[in-house]
């Protein structure tokens, strides 16, 4: 009688390295995991991750079905998930997690792409960082930017240094450089216009540039700016501040409310609710309420709490 006795960890247990196998339990590992490759130190895991691989690939981690799988020479990228950087070739310390992020990009390196396709199209973009659900999808050829939120820059092509941050924010620009958007909504309408500051929700929400234009306009406050659509050089500062202003320039509103109505321009509001509801231009008016009624008047300067509050039009 011949017995045969296994203990835990048998024969049985094993898997070809040629042929493979099918665990049906959990498995529990002791010792390291590793994958091989040509390169130094990369770790893969998944149908083709990081199958190409060769000599000079060095530190990279590759997990997901495809991920990674164009890599050849590029060193210490993270590719996590289905497609993740799978036209990766050369390119170097990416970080990208998300199904199909920053799945075109080749050569060039150094971005961050985490979300749902985020950073989806980028090629020759370098240094970009993507945070939410297809933030900056579009991206080609942009780098040094940051969004954050969900169909942040969406629609970014070609754009440089803009850093946007709220759900939908600066979702419609394409070229636009060197803005900032913070908030839901922010700077959500514009397309080409540069230079624009734009935080709290539906800060210059309507600005839109169709062609090259540095607007430098700055919106800080919930709805402040919201209907400027092509009006350039303003600054609005506080809740609704120049919130009806459409393409009027050089306007100061500091202040709740202030300068509320669709002003011409060359306007000074400071104080909740000055010139509140002024439609015309070259007025200056400082302290709460002061110029509140004037509509139709210019050049007139009004300095006080409630200065000029009753005054409606005319100029002086």
């Amino acid at each position: 009688v011949e017995m045969v006795v296994y203990d835990v960890v048998s024969v049985g247990d094993t898997v070809s390295a040629s042929g493979g196998g099918t665990f049906s339990g959990g498995v529990s590992f002791v010792g390291d995991i590793s994958s091989s490759t040509l390169g130094t130190s990369n770790f893969r895991a998944g149908i083709n991750a990081g199958n190409s691989i060769v000599s000079g690939g060095n530190f990279n981690v590759t997990v997901g079905d495809e991920a990674g799988t164009a890599l050849t020479t590029g060193d210490g990228s993270v590719l996590i998930g289905y497609a993740a950087g799978d036209s990766l070739t050369t390119s170097n310390s990416n970080t990208v997690v998300g199904f199909e992020a920053l799945s075109t990009a080749t050569a060039f390196g150094e971005n961050t792409a985490i979300g749902y396709r985020a950073l989806k199209t980028s090629g020759d973009g370098y240094s970009n960082t993507a945070v939410g659900h297809e933030t900056m999808l579009a991206l080609t050829t942009g780098n040094s930017n940051v969004a954050v939120g969900h169909d942040a820059g969406t629609a970014m092509t070609s754009g440089i240094q803009s850093t946007i941050v709220g759900s939908f924010a600066g979702d419609a620009l394409t070229e636009g450089n060197d803005n900032i958007a913070l908030g839901h909504d922010a700077l959500s309408g514009d397309t080409k216009g540069s230079r624009s500051v734009a935080i709290g929700s539906n800060a210059l929400k309507t600005q839109n540039f169709t062609s090259a234009t540095n607007a430098n306009n700055t919106a800080v406050g919930n709805f402040a700016g919201e209907l400027v659509t092509t009006g350039t050089g303003n600054t609005f500062i506080g809740l609704s501040a120049g919130d009806a202003c459409t393409d009027s320039v050089n306007n100061v509103a500091i202040g709740i409310n202030a300068l509320g109505a669709d002003a011409v321009g060359e306007n000074v509001a400071i104080g909740n609710s000055a010139l509140a509801v002024c439609t015309a231009s070259n007025n200056v008016a400082i302290g709460s309420n002061s110029g509140k009624a004037v509509t139709s008047g210019s050049q007139s300067v009004y300095i006080g709490n409630n200065a000029g509050d009753a005054v409606i039009g005319g100029a002086n």
